[in-house]
């Protein structure tokens, strides 16, 4: 287990702990927030609020892909057996199926990377925490664990966190 997985485990406790208990665990004052240099250091530890983007595929990735499923490669013997009756009207059927079911795939899986990727650009939130004593709005991917997260209604929750008073929580990790 590494050192970032145990930190997290012992803030995955936050759910079942008394408020003190936690504050006292994320070494915060609900008044206070945390420190520059404090903020800082956890984000050097866990990084940054966000999921990990997974590397993008390449058009030309996602059309081979679509020649690699169990059906396609039942059709391709299909068609070379065709082929190899010199049935060959049956055989230029079965490749036009597939090329056009990995043109069909091609073009739903592109549109679809290209939807999440919008997706992610909308979801780009602000939240409002309290460091050094004074609430700031800051991008959501940069809160750690310990903040104490400030929010009102209508507000969107950037993190997950403990609730430790009406519109004041503290991320959990």
């Amino acid at each position: 287990m590494t050192q970032i997985d145990e930190n997290l485990s012992k803030y995955s406790e936050a759910t079942s702990q008394d408020i003190e208990e936690i504050l006292d665990d994320f070494s915060v004052e609900p008044r206070q927030g945390l420190s520059v240099s404090e903020v800082d250091r956890r984000q050097q530890l866990y990084g940054l609020n966000r999921l990990e983007k997974t590397k993008r595929r390449s058009v030309r990735e996602i059309a081979i892909a679509q020649f690699k499923s169990p059906i396609i490669a039942l059709l391709a013997v299909a068609a070379a057996l065709s082929f190899a009756f010199k049935e060959w009207v049956e055989g230029i059927a079965i490749i036009i199926a597939i090329l056009f079911n990995a043109g069909i795939g091609l073009f739903t899986e592109v549109k679809a990377v290209k939807s999440m990727e919008s997706l992610q650009k909308l979801s780009q939130t602000l939240a409002k925490v309290r460091r050094e004593g004074r609430v700031k709005e800051i991008p959501s991917e940069e809160i750690v664990p310990g903040d104490i997260v400030v929010f009102e209604a209508g507000d969107s929750i950037p993190a997950d966190l403990r609730l430790l008073a009406t519109g004041i929580a503290v991320t959990s990790g």
